[in-house]
């Protein structure tokens, strides 16, 4: 399901239930929105979401997606490593069979080049070309457990991509030269006990979020060399922390382009494998003030999944948080 949040009330407005499967990845655009789930589907929805405009079933799980060219196409990343681009106009698909030997953990697009960023499982960090859909770089994964690329953002005001990992190490890349610029491991007190789950920039650079499994939000001063300087504590006392995607608890995170507010999304599954306890599993939305980075607004509801990301809405500017 989706949530739907405003801005100025920080209230819950509306709650969509669009796929029949958790969804994994959720991209908002001028108008539009797209949605990838658990049920291999990947939709393209009106913000009103009362009827799909579009519709694309793939042979495993949709992990990612995003939107690029202003809306007019969509990329998606799936669990068997294929990444595929949509032509919305045309409705031209184009896949791209060998772009991983594994899961694709994340997908982001550049804010301005036309090019898009993709992390797997298989350890590599790989930027294509959306116009001529070639591959034009390559971050190999370090070496080791708890090393494997789980997410990536593209810094808005250098050539600078951060990537996570399922062990909670955080590394900066110089994209042309693919030179590692910084590197922070988990043992930091600010840093992530276990997968960094979603990483997201302010709208001006400054900093840049980290939001883990731990169920904490680290913040990283861009201008002094990514040190963490300080930790949100969004989990709530009732969820346990884990150490991984698809355990008993993920997070992801949303910043808004104004820097009024951080979202951040977490689900905590009951410990019981009955039916009764799945239905009980928690979903929580917690938002915080995006200048002086306080809690706000604590939202708790039943649910199975979690991700957050902020876009256009009809009449009034809101959040978007899934299920």
């Amino acid at each position: 399901a989706v949530f739907q949040v405003d801005y100025a009330s920080r209230q819950l407005v509306a709650v969509y239930q669009l796929h029949v499967g958790a969804i994994n990845s959720l991209a908002i655009g001028a108008g539009v929105a797209v949605t990838g789930a658990d049920d291999r589907h990947m939709r393209l929805w009106p913000l009103d979401f009362r009827a799909y405009l579009l519709e694309a079933e793939y042979e495993s799980p949709v992990t990612s997606v995003r939107l690029s060219g202003g809306g007019l196409g969509i990329i998606t990343g799936c669990e068997d490593g294929i990444m595929g681009l949509l032509d919305v106009v045309s409705r031209k698909y184009t896949t791209l069979l060998r772009s991983h030997c594994g899961a694709i953990t994340s997908l982001t697009v550049h804010h301005e080049r036309p090019e898009c960023c993709t992390t797997s499982a298989d350890g590599s960090v790989r930027i294509w070309d959306i116009s001529s859909h070639q591959q034009l770089y390559e971050f190999d994964g370090a070496a080791g457990p708890g090393r494997v690329p789980s997410c990536a953002a593209y810094s808005p005001s250098s050539y600078q991509l951060a990537v996570g990992t399922d062990g909670g190490l955080l590394r900066v890349f110089d994209v042309a030269t693919t030179a590692l610029l910084q590197e922070h491991q988990q043992h930091h007190p600010r840093q992530h006990s276990g997968s960094i789950c979603q990483l997201v920039y302010t709208h001006d650079g400054s900093y840049l979020l980290s939001c883990g499994a731990d169920g904490t939000v680290t913040v990283y001063d861009v201008k002094q060399d990514y040190v963490p300087v300080q930790t949100l504590p969004a989990r709530p006392a009732s969820h346990k922390a884990s150490s991984g995607r698809g355990s008993s608890q993920c997070a992801c995170i949303a910043a808004s382009t104004v820097n009024q507010l951080v979202a951040v999304s977490q689900w905590a599954a009951a410990s019981s494998s009955s039916s009764s306890d799945a239905a009980a599993a928690r979903v929580t939305v917690v938002l915080f003030d995006g200048r002086t980075l306080e809690k706000v607004r604590c939202i708790e509801t039943s649910a199975q999944n979690g991700f957050t990301r902020y876009g256009p809405a009809v009449g009034r500017p809101c959040m978007y948080a899934t299920r």
